[in-house]
């Protein structure tokens, strides 16, 4: 990389601009302006950029707020993401700074806004933050609406996305809480990751935002909820507003799981999941590692890596307790498990008749776990249980427990 006055540029690439701002010429021979060459030059006034450059990056010109005049030969084939965001300078007497069809920034009153009619895409950030924005008409040109372009709108009431928005990028529409309804034409083929996350002014009567099978978010004030059925995928951010949350029933239509969804809710003890774990691509993800009882519906534990096993143990006693009796059909398994590894469980057993008299029965305790509850059952009335133990005892290690009551 070398120095050329006010510049660094390698290899026909200008890196970074070193000069003292104003009016500038960028030299010839360059071909490429890189990612943030610029960024934040807010001495800048002006900039002729040279026949023969092809490429703008991303960020090039971003927070160049007193750049008024910017001229991009014909050359220009690409010009990159946020390259004239916050260049307010650029603007026309609307607030809108639009070059090559794209809007980069807005810096208009607000209100309710209607965009040029030769905008084509709205650009990453465009309106990030503007909370003086009430509503916004969209051309019919409009063929992309970029990330986080409307994020953090938080007065957005209204939007009408035209037919021929085909993509709508990651957070378009994040936290643009006072949003009440969005109608998505069929031409929008592509959402990206939690573009409608926060956006509490969508929820339905019990508090779910859902939009084309996606759970962007939860608003409701229970603390046990069923996901609805026509879901099939929950975004990352769908329950960062949830915060009271002890239990919830994923059904088997969801299909996928984001990023730190299940992970960002306080408190929560329980998940159901119907789903087979063959199907549900989100369990090999582990969604759930701060989740204590996760009652598995699909099939068996041995579905599951070991490191779940402990977590699936604790998911069936709590669906026995609760009756959740689809679990039942996996109830062997499960206590050929716990058998093997009764240290980890014996307070479950120990409130668990029944379980701990089926694996009695099943001869799946070893003589220290008999000894350990029968010291714990001498102690109470259940003469059932205490007379299981001792028999238990005899049959499979040929003594009565020492110091045991005898019955």
């Amino acid at each position: 990389m070398g120095s050329i006055g006010d510049y660094e540029i390698e290899n026909g690439d200008l890196k970074k601009y070193l000069g003292p701002g104003g009016d500038v010429k960028i030299p010839e021979g360059v071909t490429s302006i890189g990612d943030r060459g610029f960024f934040g030059c807010d001495r800048l006034t002006g900039v002729n950029i040279p026949e023969g450059v092809t490429s703008i990056g991303s960020g090039a010109f971003s927070g160049c707020r007193n750049l008024t005049d910017a001229r991009i030969p014909g050359s220009v084939i690409h010009i990159g993401e946020c390259a004239f965001l916050g260049c307010s300078g650029l603007a026309d007497q609307d607030g809108f700074v639009v070059i090559r069809g794209v809007l980069y920034d807005y810096s208009g009153p607000g209100g309710y806004v209607k965009l040029p009619d030769h905008v084509t895409g709205i650009g990453t950030f465009a309106f990030r933050g503007c909370h003086r924005l009430r509503g916004v008409r969209i051309p019919k040109g409009v063929a992309s609406i970029g990330e986080g372009a409307f994020e953090n709108c938080m007065n957005l009431r209204k939007v009408r996305i035209p037919s021929g928005v085909t993509s709508i990028g990651e957070r378009a529409f994040s936290w643009c809480e006072s949003l009440k309804s969005v109608i998505l034409p069929d031409s929008v083929t592509s959402i990206g990751r939690d573009a409608f996350c926060g956006c509490r002014g969508l929820a339905d009567r019990k508090g779910f935002v859902i939009i084309r099978g996606t759970l962007y978010g939860y608003f409701g004030a229970d603390t046990e909820i069923r996901i609805p059925e026509s879901v099939t995928h929950i975004e990352g951010g769908a329950f960062n507003s949830a915060r009271g949350l002890d239990r919830i029933l994923i059904p088997v239509s969801v299909a996928s799981i984001g990023q730190g969804a299940i992970r960002s809710i306080w408190n929560l003890k329980t998940v159901i999941c119907p789903a087979p774990y063959s199907e549900a691509g989100y369990y090999k993800e582990n969604p759930f590692e701060n989740v204590k009882n996760l009652v598995y519906l699909g099939g068996p534990p041995t579905d599951f890596p070991k490191e779940y096993r402990a977590r699936l143990c604790r998911g069936f006693f709590y669906a026995r307790e609760h009756g959740i009796s689809e679990i039942e059909q996996w109830r062997e398994v499960y206590l050929d498990f716990i058998g093997h590894h009764f240290r980890a469980f014996f307070r479950n057993v120990e409130e668990d008749r029944d379980l701990l008299l089926l694996l009695l029965q099943r001869d799946l305790l070893d003589e220290e776990a008999v000894r350990t509850l029968m010291d714990h059952f001498s102690k109470t009335d259940d003469v059932e249980v205490t007379a299981a133990l001792l028999q238990y005892h005899r049959e499979n290690f040929g003594t009565d427990v020492p110091g045991a009551l005898s019955l």
